[in-house]
């Protein structure tokens, strides 16, 4: 789901350390310098100023973890982000009422992953929901948006659409930052689309596009486009979803805007069928060696979806007539001009 947009569908899952920093620090200048000089602080809660020292050791950590590419070092990364929540812990347990100790803690415990040999990497999932969700029970106000955007990545993970969706609602109604409102505004159009809500989905994504484009996101404005064309496809209308592909297609990255840092797809057949759709437009939109590269790149983008689909899939049959057409329209383009060379 990558700065403050962490974009789509589920747009975006990184939403950030540098990010979470712009609200918080917005919010922390506001407050009067009796609430937020160290030295008030320490009078009013005594620990209160070891608990800022932690959390800039923290930060520290973070960043160093940030700095380590992805799939390098991953114990590595794991450990710099121990660290950081061995340090939130204390911050916490000597302020347990400080909301950004709280955001920083739960953001850091979201992230985490530690990998495991032959298994799923260990995450720490429902430690960061209960942080995140002691927050807004402290403070609703802090920072708007960003814990129930996490909340909704997270119980995403979980397999709970509805509490996703319910998250992403109040983000999208509530958040204090255009782009995370359109970030959260496509998100919870793919949690829509995935649950067979897709009339709702198609709004969803439309209010996306149109807050992604008050703010110039093009990205936000291209991903939301895709997932309008995939959802009119869903619906049965396959020559507006093309239009809508094409229209996404013309902007900013093209297709590799489904795969740019920050955009992830749960469950992952989802990207294959943004894919296939995505070079059926293209191969309409195009002629010759092009046309059929394209043909061939939607043969595989489908076939890859019904592979990776997981049980009960309800548009598995969608994709097989796609993946029919897709062989059908490369067959008769390479009878007529023949194959290209490998």
């Amino acid at each position: 789901m990558s700065g403050e947009a962490r974009t789509l569908a589920r747009a975006a899952w990184v939403l950030c350390v540098a990010m979470l920093a712009g609200p918080a620090q917005a919010q922390e200048s506001a407050r009067p310098l009796a609430e937020t000089s160290d030295f008030w602080r320490e009078v009013r809660r005594p620990g209160a100023r070891r608990a800022r020292e932690l959390l800039r050791q923290a930060a520290g950590h973070a960043r160093r973890a940030d700095q380590i590419r992805p799939g390098q070092a991953e114990h590595m990364r794991a450990a710099y982000l121990e660290n950081a929540i061995v340090r939130l812990e204390r911050a916490r347990a000597l302020v347990p009422d400080d909301p950004e100790v709280l955001l920083r803690l739960g953001e850091l415990l979201a992230r985490f992953e530690r990998p495991m040999t032959g298994r799923a990497p260990e995450r720490r999932t429902d430690e960061a929901i209960g942080v995140l969700e002691e927050l807004l029970r402290i403070d609703p106000d802090y920072a708007p948006g960003i814990p129930e955007y996490q909340l909704a990545l997270l119980v995403a993970r979980k397999g709970e659409r509805a509490r996703a969706i319910a998250f992403y609602d109040a983000c999208v109604d509530g958040g204090a930052s255009v782009r995370l409102r359109a970030t959260c505004a496509g998100n919870r159009a793919e949690e829509l689309m995935l649950a067979g809500r897709l009339v709702e989905a198609l709004e969803s994504y439309r209010q996306a596009a149109s807050l992604g484009a008050r703010v110039a996101d093009t990205r936000a404005v291209q991903l939301a486009l895709f997932g309008l064309a995939l959802c009119r496809d869903r619906l049965g209308e396959h020559a507006d979803a093309l239009e809508e592909a094409g229209r996404a297609l013309g902007m900013g990255l093209g297709l590799e805007v489904l795969t740019s840092p920050g955009v992830f797809f749960e469950p992952a057949s989802e990207l294959r069928a943004y894919q296939g759709l995505g070079h059926l437009a293209a191969a309409k939109r195009s002629e010759g060696r092009e046309r059929r590269r394209h043909l061939r790149d939607a043969v595989q983008a489908w076939r890859a979806y019904l592979r990776l689909a997981p049980e009960g899939d309800p548009w598995r049959d969608l994709a097989s007539r796609h993946l029919v057409d897709a062989r059908a329209a490369l067959a008769a383009a390479e009878a007529e001009h023949g194959r290209d060379a490998p």
